[in-house]
């Protein structure tokens, strides 16, 4: 009789370890498996981002120009080109860049448009860099910026306060493909490059 209750005893202790033990790793697990998720949604919206913010400037480059009108509904499309994923405070910024002829002379920004109408960095007329991209003399290159904030799937859980809210920045550039891109969009002038050595 003792020797049963004995080993009655040690299985029940056996699975109350067990139940500890899972008690303990339970918590680890659902962090590293919501953990991994929230990662894997932050790259696939990162990578998101990315695609719509080139798909914006091919169309942009596919015209001979722009105006104020056509980028604001490009702008438009934006959010239809994230989802499944929401987009918050979205921001573009579509600079053309120019390498004007003669010697010595540095890509300069030649207009800058953020939709909306709102204002930009005074950066219209300065050196701009292009990070490895090449240019020769007379080169039209469209550049797009776009800044969004990444939103985990809940801001009250645990994991997504682990992660957090990030603000994500893609640039792109693209040549133009049939026009000079001359005309600022803001104010339907023709303007021209200057030499910046």
């Amino acid at each position: 009789m003792r020797r049963s209750s004995f080993i009655r005893r040690f299985v029940g202790d056996e699975r109350a370890a067990v139940l500890l033990e899972f008690a303990f790793a339970l918590p680890v697990l659902l962090i590293l498996f919501f953990g991994v998720y929230e990662i894997s949604r932050y790259l696939l919206y990162r990578e998101r981002l990315e695609s719509s913010a080139i798909q914006i400037l091919d169309l942009i480059t596919q015209t001979t120009n722009v105006d104020a009108t056509s980028l604001d509904n490009l702008y438009a499309t934006l959010p239809t080109m994230m989802e499944p994923y929401s987009l918050i405070s979205p921001r573009i910024i579509i600079t053309q860049i120019v390498l004007p002829p003669g010697p010595n002379c540095r890509p300069i920004a030649l207009w800058q448009f953020r939709p909306g109408g709102s204002q930009v960095a005074p950066t219209v007329g300065q050196p701009a860099d292009l990070d490895q991209i090449q240019l020769t003399a007379g080169d039209n290159v469209m550049s797009i910026e776009v800044t969004a904030v990444y939103q985990p799937i809940s801001d009250n859980a645990y994991v997504g306060n682990l992660i957090g809210r990030y603000t994500q920045y893609v640039q792109s550039f693209g040549h133009t493909r049939y026009g000079s891109f001359n005309i600022d969009p803001n104010n339907g002038r023709v303007v021209t490059a200057t030499c910046v050595p």
